[in-house]
């Protein structure tokens, strides 16, 4: 199929409104130099297409590269679309969408929807629990971010960081994010959604590296820059994501009051998934206020819906809360089955933090079926797995359980022992 040029779509435009050449050229140019111009024969400068994609009525890049008028938002709603896709689970019809939009957008020159469908490229990759995979296809995204507005590059700076939380270290995920806010805020005026977008980003890794006080901060920053921000789903993560760090200050009420919000918002959207997000939330809240049968009913809707939909490293993630809530509800069967599910999954992914958490529970299992030998060897593997990833507050969480697993059973001196590793280890990480 032969490419339609500038002097063809000039022709063709000026054609379906009825003109002559004399009637566009004039007053400007001549019928000659529109002539010379759509028969190929000269390539019109920018003032003049300028002046002729004024008389057609249309954008002199639409003019310059054949695109329709308001093609960027048809194809910027094409992209909701496949993302709606993906959150139901149809990965292949999502792939399609954005693929098709990403090639379109090229050949239509608009970089900026381009950067999009690339990033809905690696949306795909997350949904499926290949860090790696989607860590490249941000990284492509943002070699067009350039130009971009601060909510695009704001959200390849967060998934790029999710990537790394998850594949490196808590630190390079804060680091990264920490960069990424500072060139936010340095624009005036700073983007509300694109600040709280990496805000929400920051406090997961400020938890899992111990800098409680960091993530506090950053939460009530968060709280005050959602009252300016307008991007419902973003608002929504938001509020989600620090309703499970905040139920000592803000009190269960005040932030299930929040997950209401999150979850009716995602609904509104279409983002079915996401709703599975909020039921995790919730659930790991109650687990940590010892409302086991209640948190056992969330996770297990979480895992309901992230397995429906595909959604590989979430299903193994709430798979392991289930299973520490199903451990000390006395149900080992069960947790046993869960914890190994989920360390399977990681293994696949080579993710050492999801591994060293099923390390973790299936060695405090054992532990309690009086198997000392297997449960020192999985909570020294989760040790070094947590210190391997960065999850400080884990490792100090897992030299705790696994000290008093050994002071239960007289063994003393070991107990000591592994108690102070866990203290020097969250001392030296944090300082850090």
């Amino acid at each position: 199929m032969t490419m339609e040029g500038v002097g063809q779509r000039l022709q063709r435009l000026r054609v379906e409104l009825g003109l002559t050449q004399q009637q566009l050229a004039a007053p400007r140019y001549t019928r000659g130099f529109l002539a010379t111009v759509e028969a190929g024969g000269r390539e019109p400068s920018a003032e003049a297409l300028g002046y002729f994609a004024t008389r057609l009525g249309v954008e002199p890049d639409d003019l310059r590269h054949g695109r329709p008028p308001g093609a960027a938002e048809e194809l910027t709603v094409e992209l909701e679309r496949g993302r709606r896709s993906l959150s139901r689970g149809e990965v292949d019809a999502a792939v399609e969408v954005f693929a098709t939009v990403e090639r379109t957008a090229r050949r239509y020159r608009l970089p900026i929807v381009e950067c999009r469908a690339r990033i809905c490229l690696g949306e795909v990759e997350l949904h499926q629990g290949r860090m790696r995979a989607a860590q490249l296809a941000y990284e492509r995204a943002g070699e067009l971010a350039g130009g971009a507005p601060a909510s695009v590059r704001a959200w390849i700076v967060r998934r790029r960081a999710q990537c790394l939380l998850n594949v490196e270290s808590a630190a390079a995920a804060i680091t990264h994010l920490e960069e990424g806010l500072a060139e936010v805020r340095a624009e005036t005026p700073a983007d509300p959604d694109a600040e709280l977008w990496l805000l929400a980003g920051l406090i997961t890794p400020y938890h899992e590296l111990g800098a409680l006080g960091r993530m506090h901060e950053t939460i009530e920053e968060g709280l005050a820059v959602a009252r300016r921000a307008s991007r419902r789903e973003w608002i929504a993560t938001f509020y989600d994501l620090a309703g499970q760090r905040v139920l000592e200050t803000k009190g269960f009420a005040e932030v299930d009051r929040w997950w209401g919000i999150a979850r009716r918002t995602f609904a509104e959207l279409g983002l079915d998934s996401e709703s599975g997000s909020v039921h995790w939330s919730r659930g790991y809240a109650l687990s940590q206020a010892e409302r086991l049968d209640e948190a056992g009913t969330e996770l297990g809707l979480a895992l309901e819906i992230f397995d429906a939909v595909g959604r590989l490293h979430d299903a193994a993630g709430v798979a392991l809360e289930l299973a520490d809530v199903c451990r000390r509800r006395g149900d080992r069967d069960r947790a046993v089955a869960l914890a190994t599910r989920a360390g399977a999954a990681y293994a696949r992914f080579d993710l050492p933090a999801g591994m060293a958490e099923a390390d973790r529970i299936l060695g405090l299992q054992a532990g309690a079926d009086g198997d000392l030998t297997e449960a020192g060897r999985l909570l020294e593997r989760a040790l070094e797995r947590y210190a391997r990833a960065g999850i400080v507050y884990d490792l100090g969480r897992t030299c705790r359980l696994y000290g008093d697993l050994l002071l239960r059973n007289g063994k003393t001196a070991e107990a000591l022992e592994v108690l102070r590793r866990g203290a020097r280890s969250v001392a030296s990480q944090t300082r850090a």
